[in-house]
This record gives structure tokens, C-alpha cells and sequence, in this order.
């Protein structure tokens, strides 16, 4: 988790792009692009000061209950992220799911937050769930999707259920059998589920698909 800041840097940081003062001359040409333009109400900085006083005393779940409802009033992506953060370093999966599922929907191109929310799921064992989730991760970057492919692996190491991962890994590469990252991830995946005639068949195919790997 990234150092707390101090608590006049974080405001100077809130209060110059993105939420703005209530009192004083009008300021110009400070929102940053793709930031909600919201009034910092006095309401807002107290909150905002009582999630940040939280988080120096290892309060970690209040402080992130805080940033999510500020999140959600002023639609600004970096409380969310904020949120996220805190709620993962508390080991508060619900809020953390909460927090990364704002992020997703103020920026959908958030790779932080599709890694959380996958983490998340992944800890639970929610596997019907995580295959829309990581295929979205997928879609991100198409131009990279045997890259992609290769971290599945990695991404589900933790889950206990080792044959549900491979179901999920044999769903998520279904269109993408034309490249020989998407059998090998399914070979690992079948090793790790105690198959390894299934595992040798697909390594196989990769080979096949790209004889000098």
C-alpha cells in the first residue's frame, strides 16, 4: 500500500484539481481532463479529512467506508481508487469489491481495478463470476491478447479449486485456439488439475502452432 500522505498535501492535492473550493475567487483552467468538476464543500473536506485520520490510526475499514461514499458523491476516479486501496489493505473483500466496481463504472479502462475485482473474486472462489470479469482484462489490450493469455495462469494461482480454473481457462481461450499461448495456458492449467495427458496434448498443439517455442 502506497504511504499515507500528509494530510496538507492530500488536501492542497484534492482541492487543486477536480474538487474545487467553496469560498474565493472563481478558479480557471484547473480541472484536469476527465476529473468531475465538484464544488469542495465543507461537508466534502471534513469527510474527506475524517477517512485520512482513519487510515494514519489503522482505522483501515472506516477509512475506506469513507472514501467510498465520497466516491460516489463526487464521481472522482481517484477517491475510488483510494478506496480500493485502503479496503485491499484492511482484507476487506466486500468493500474492496465495492470500491473496484466504482472504478469500473467511472472508468472502465481501469486495469487496477479489474485486477482487484478479479483478487477478489478469486479469493471467494467465484468462478462463474470471474469469467465476464477477465475477459473484459482480456479486451483491454487486443493487440497484446497472446500476452494476456499467458498471465491467466498466474492470475488464478491462488484458487483452490485447480479443475474449476481449468474449465474457466479452457472458456476464457475458446477464441483464441488459433494462437499457441492460449493451448499452453490450457496445458498448464490441465497439469495443475492432475491431467496430464490433457496437459501433454495441449503443449502439443502449441508446438505445433509455433514449432521453435
Amino acid at each position: 500500500m502506497k504511504p499515507i500522505l500528509p494530510l496538507f498535501v492530500a488536501v492542497a492535492l484534492l482541492s487543486g484539481s477536480g474538487l474545487q473550493a467553496q469560498d474565493g475567487p472563481p478558479e480557471q483552467d484547473v480541472t484536469v481532463a476527465g476529473l468531475p468538476d465538484v464544488e469542495l464543500t465543507p461537508r466534502l473536506l471534513y469527510q474527506f479529512l475524517l477517512a485520512e485520520i482513519a487510515s494514519q490510526r489503522g482505522q483501515f475499514a472506516n477509512s475506506a467506508e469513507l472514501y467510498l461514499d465520497l466516491a460516489r458523491r463526487t464521481r472522482d476516479p481517484r477517491l475510488a481508487r483510494r478506496a480500493t486501496e485502503i479496503a485491499v489493505h484492511a482484507r476487506h473483500p466486500q468493500l474492496a469489491q465495492q470500491a473496484a466496481e466504482l472504478m469500473l463504472d467511472i472508468d472502465p479502462a481501469s486495469l487496477q481495478a479489474h485486477l482487484t475485482l478479479i483478487n477478489v473474486l478469486v479469493a471467494q472462489g467465484r468462478y462463474a463470476e470471474l469469467q465476464p470479469r477477465t475477459a473484459a482484462l482480456l479486451a483491454l489490450a487486443p493487440q497484446q491478447i497472446g500476452t494476456g493469455l499467458l498471465r491467466l495462469n498466474s492470475l488464478f494461482a491462488r484458487a483452490e479449486d485447480k479443475q474449476a480454473v481449468r474449465e474457466l481457462i479452457e472458456a476464457l481461450t475458446a477464441p483464441y485456439l488459433q494462437l499457441p499461448e492460449a493451448h499452453y495456458v490450457r496445458a498448464v492449467a490441465a497439469f495443475d488439475a492432475r491431467d496430464p495427458d490433457a496437459a501433454r496434448d495441449a503443449a502439443r498443439q502449441a508446438r505445433k502452432l509455433k514449432p521453435d517455442w
